[in-house]
């Protein structure tokens, strides 16, 4: 959502801490304990429907730890709160907690979730937390600030971490904690239909693994409702209201301004969840636009921070967004079942195969010697290249090759493409970037899954999937390439038997047995 952050109102909540704390107050009515000169108060009042906040106002114990001076801050927090527009979303009270709460109790007031942020001993913020769970509906939230500040960080006598963990805590971004308070409506909740759209960026290979193919196996298994566009249908973004009847939206690749303004558009409305398989904020000019305009990363960064979760497709692209979003679920790219059954096409000559899109250009390169060097030492050996057309690449370095690679565009039908892989070698080159570096082993399961052996990089796509020697090989050098192309193209049987293993080590990464992954996510990111 779109929120100001103040930058002339003391507060030691980062940024990152205030986005998502934005998030959990979503469209729902919240109470705060500890508001100081109200930064914390104008974060909540911009997201939620309706703050109730409290707080004496003359400062603390926890105040005068910090080195600031005891001072009353009722007048600053009241002006501060109609200079930034939102005293009409908050109703303040000032008051010690225990009085004010249990007051609240007797008049029946509940709450959505509660910010946590007052005194920071271990004690106080017991008995704050004691007060506060009445008034909280079951499956609401609690947020504990200062979490992780404690003696050992400079901090004495903070024990928020302690209490917190001790409430239960499902998410951390910085110092900011979260968990949920459990009951029968969070039971009720968790055992709900939900129903999940999914927008694609597009019906490319990347559309099909990551949205297509998941969704089809959701709808066919799951209990919740999965919708998607058909591939090539162009829908309009939908409208906030229509969404009425939707619990999670996922959106993948948003960017831009257009991209993060729809993304804003559905705060509060919709649990939003940020599906990504790239690395998006690292330029590469080699790559799609996403890669290549500079504004691309930070509208990136913009949507990864209010997201309510982002799903990716490998560990350390998980990594890298890290820092951004604290809920993030790892999805790895799936194969359907029944391309372990299909039966490969065979030819008389052995056929070296790459398959991919222009981006990889730069991955070409890095093999092209090696790989025109191979096929003229060996006559009876032919190149496929399926999505785009690199044979040029062998053939203007030796004229004879040309009439012995073949190309097929890519198909739309996933099903035609897998019929076009005739492969007996699969290759997997990648230069040595660092936005290859997030990319996912799919090429290696496809050729594994497909019972051909491929020889990959070794870089982090390929050195969790791949088992040198076993499934295929992991090379480094120009020299390794040669030596591995040229020993697979004389042995059949280390080609049969790699290929064997490969198609065991696919058998783990089928959407079939896979799509619980998929369920979990999005319940939670619905929760």
């Amino acid at each position: 959502m779109a929120i100001t952050v103040p930058d002339d109102i003391p507060s030691s909540i980062t940024g990152e801490e205030a986005a998502r704390l934005a998030s959990l107050a979503s469209g729902g009515d919240v109470l705060e304990l500890g508001a100081w000169f109200g930064f914390s108060t104008i974060i909540l009042a911009q997201a939620a429907r309706r703050v109730t906040s409290v707080d004496w106002h003359q400062g603390d114990a926890s105040i005068a730890a910090m080195g600031d001076p005891l001072e009353d801050t009722w007048e600053a927090y009241r002006a501060n709160l109609a200079r930034y527009g939102v005293a009409s979303k908050v109703d303040a009270r000032r008051g010690r907690f225990a009085d004010v709460l249990p007051a609240l109790r007797k008049q029946g007031a509940l709450f959505d979730g509660c910010f946590l942020d007052a005194q920071h001993d271990a004690v106080a913020v017991q008995a704050d937390l004691d007060l506060v769970l009445p008034l909280i509906r079951p499956g609401g939230w609690i947020a504990f600030h200062d979490y992780g500040r404690s003696d050992a960080t400079g901090h004495p006598g903070f024990g928020v971490t302690e209490v917190a963990d001790r409430f239960g805590i499902t998410g951390v971004a910085g110092h900011l904690a979260w968990g949920t308070v459990p009951g029968p409506a969070a039971d009720a909740a968790r055992d709900r239909v939900l129903t999940v759209v999914g927008i694609p960026f597009q019906p490319d290979g990347s559309g099909y693994h990551r949205l297509y193919l998941p969704w089809k196996h959701l709808a066919a298994n799951s209990r919740h409702v999965f919708a998607i566009p058909r591939p090539g249908q162009k829908i309009p973004p939908p409208h906030p209201e229509e969404l009425e009847d939707v619990d999670v939206l996922v959106m993948q690749r948003a960017a831009f301004a257009y991209g993060a303004k729809q993304f804003d558009r559905y705060a509060g409305h919709v649990a939003r969840v940020y599906e990504c398989d790239d690395d998006m904020m690292t330029m590469e000019t080699s790559n799609s636009p996403f890669t290549t305009d500079p504004r691309a990363p930070e509208s990136v960064r913009y949507c990864l921070r209010r997201a309510e979760m982002v799903t990716v497709s490998t560990p350390y692209l998980a990594e890298l967004y890290a820092p951004f979003n604290s809920s993030i679920r790892v999805l790895p790219n799936c194969v359907k079942a029944e391309l372990l059954d299909q039966p490969r096409k065979r030819r008389d000559r052995v056929t070296i195969g790459w398959q991919g899109g222009l981006s990889h250009l730069v991955d070409m390169c890095v093999i092209q010697d090696e790989l025109t060097e191979v096929l003229t030492a060996h006559p009876d050996v032919d190149m496929h290249f399926i999505g785009q057309d690199f044979s040029p690449m062998q053939w203007v370095r030796n004229p004879a090759l040309e009439a012995r690679c073949r190309f097929s565009p890519w198909c739309d039908d996933v099903g035609e493409y897998y019929k076009l892989y005739d492969f007996d070698i699969a290759i997997a080159p990648l230069a040595d970037r660092p936005f290859n570096r997030a990319k996912s082993h799919l090429k290696a399961l496809e050729a594994a899954a497909r019972g051909v052996p491929v020889i990959a990089q070794d870089m982090e796509p390929y050195r969790e999937f791949v088992v040198d020697g076993v499934t295929g090989y992991l090379v480094r050098t120009g020299e390794e390439w040669v030596k591995r192309l040229t020993g697979l193209i004389h042995d059949e049987a280390a080609r049969e038997e790699m290929g064997a293993a490969a198609k065991k080590a696919a058998a783990r990464y089928t959407m079939q047995g896979n799509w619980q992954l998929w369920e979990q996510a999005y319940e939670e990111a619905a929760r």
